[in-house]
């Protein structure tokens, strides 16, 4: 296993989480309303992409005989059908990796009738496309959920790394999507005392990490991989295993060196983002308001249907 790949499937702690129960009724309210809205949302879009994969009859020069195509055999070949069954090499993984630093924490700006955070809101829709995807595709689309998290500098002692942690995957069947609801802002790091540090943002700093789970994890024939992150790093880390400063020239870096060819979505939380950070986010999705979920579907769609053809 990789050394940045830690507590495969474990639970996050529910005594340092901020859960749903902590957070106060408006909070859970705001966030249970996200969740069966998205839900919604996100099943018409994957009824649809089962919609167009299912099975369909086409012309061929091979298959069953078309009795009614006979008369036309002196000039035409075709007199054959065939099922085009698109949907049964349809397997794919969304693996999402979820940014768990302290700046999360922020307020989702711009996002009407919402009291969460932006680690909130991903969490509601990391939920929302776990709940949908149960009962659209047949579980043709697997998720797996992994946290990106970086120590504070005085854990650092502690271990001079990033860490990517498995929370959540849909192929295990004794691991209950619940867990996502549980996700906080911390990395795997504790001092001698038991105290846990928080996270800042290692971002792509982990594509290494990210290209050997696709690789010894990931079963399916095809992967999508979504980054969601508030994009604002605070890692002094100049390259993949020292510390000193890290920059989204680096992560840029990190991207074309691990994520070539990888089908990815970027959610970007927070409206900290310029030109320049935006060409470093394939697939940019920026929720900074209410139309984030127009654009998050129409990504998703697009990128689903390229994977089936």
């Amino acid at each position: 296993m990789s050394k940045h790949i830690v507590n495969p499937l474990s639970s996050p702690d529910r005594k340092t989480s901020r859960s749903l129960t902590d957070s106060g009724d408006s909070y859970k309210e705001s966030y249970e309303q996200n969740v069966k809205v998205l839900t919604k949302r996100f099943k018409k879009v994957f009824d649809a992409l089962e919609a167009n994969l299912k099975p369909k009859t086409k012309l061929s020069k091979r298959g069953k005989l078309k009795g009614s195509r006979l008369h036309m055999y002196s000039y035409s070949n075709k007199l054959f059908t065939q099922k085009d069954d698109k949907f049964q090499d349809f397997n794919t993984t969304f693996v999402f990796l979820l940014d768990v630093s302290g700046s999360m924490n922020a307020k989702t700006e711009g996002v009407n009738n919402t009291r969460l955070s932006r680690l909130g809101l991903s969490k509601a829709i990391l939920k929302a496309l776990s709940i949908s995807l149960k009962k659209s595709l047949k579980g043709k689309i697997k998720i797996e959920v992994l946290l990106k998290s970086c120590p504070e500098s005085k854990f650092q002692e502690h271990g001079n790394a990033g860490f990517l942690s498995r929370v959540y995957s849909s192929s295990v069947s004794t691991v209950n999507p619940d867990v996502i609801d549980n996700i906080n802002y911390s990395c795997p790091v504790a001092d001698e005392q038991g105290n846990q540090s928080g996270s800042s943002t290692p971002e792509l700093l982990l594509g290494k990490a990210v290209s050997y789970f696709l690789q010894s994890y990931v079963k399916t024939k095809n992967y999508l991989v979504f980054n969601m992150t508030d994009g604002d790093i605070y890692t002094n880390m100049s390259s993949e295993n020292t510390y000193t400063s890290w920059s989204n020239r680096d992560n840029y870096k990190c991207m074309k060196k691990y994520f070539k060819g990888i089908p990815f979505i970027s959610i970007l939380m927070g409206y900290g983002f310029g030109k320049e950070d935006m060409k470093n986010h394939p697939n940019p999705v920026l929720c900074t308001d209410d139309k984030f979920v127009v654009r998050l579907e129409t990504t998703i769609s697009k990128l689903a249907r390229s994977l089936a053809q």
